[in-house]
């Protein structure tokens, strides 16, 4: 079974939590972190999500480490307020925006993109294949 490790973003409102409680068994709330994690199609993804809080900023740099795919979450009642956290991310980790989604099977297929983004890519020759 493959593993994947997926940083979750997302200010208060962007519905974060309630999207990652419908797909994950259990989510495990922390002062410093919220965890959870699923399988899909033969891949568990643990799920990280530092808290929003300046005081634990320093969160992120540390669950950033070795991570493969990133979610935001964002809020769009309130326009798209997390530039901060887009600007700060390494371009080369895969990523995905999300708006407002809190149904399972809206999510699931956000996951599925973002499984794809994060799926080794083989090049043979002239064409390159990606595996999923």
């Amino acid at each position: 079974m493959d593993v994947k490790k997926v940083l979750v973003f997302g200010t208060s409102g962007s519905m974060k939590i309630t999207a990652l409680e419908n797909i994950c068994s259990k989510i495990v709330h922390t002062i410093a972190l919220d965890y959870g994690n699923t399988i899909i199609e033969d891949t568990k993804i643990h799920f990280f999500s530092p808290p929003a809080d300046e005081k634990f900023e320093f969160m992120s740099d540390v669950l950033s480490k070795n991570v493969d795919g990133v979610i935001i979450f964002t809020d769009n009642t309130e326009g798209l307020n997390e530039t901060e956290i887009m600007n700060s991310m390494k371009k080369d980790v895969p990523h995905i925006v999300v708006t407002n989604v809190t149904k399972s099977e809206t999510l699931n297929n956000s996951l599925q993109t973002l499984l794809g983004l994060m799926s080794p890519v083989k090049e043979t020759g002239n064409e390159t294949l990606c595996h999923s």
